[in-house]
């Protein structure tokens, strides 16, 4: 329900296989609990963290059939 105090932020993190979006994410588990991550990337992810909160998705942003998801 809109509005929920107990209803989970969601955050996508486009590059998330890189370098940076890896990074980016770790700091967001870390330090912020009531968030969902979603993470967007045309590659595999060389590390992929453990967290129930965080969703790898192998996609390109650039692709106008997962455009409207956001």
């Amino acid at each position: 329900m809109a509005g929920d105090t107990n209803e989970l932020k969601k955050i996508a993190i486009t590059g998330a296989a890189g370098s940076l979006g890896d990074a980016i994410i770790k700091q967001l588990l870390k330090h912020l609990p009531d968030v969902n991550i979603l993470g967007l990337d045309v590659s595999t992810p060389k590390r992929k963290r453990n967290s129930s909160r965080l969703t790898y998705v192998k996609r390109d942003v650039r692709d106008k059939a997962i455009q409207g998801d956001f």
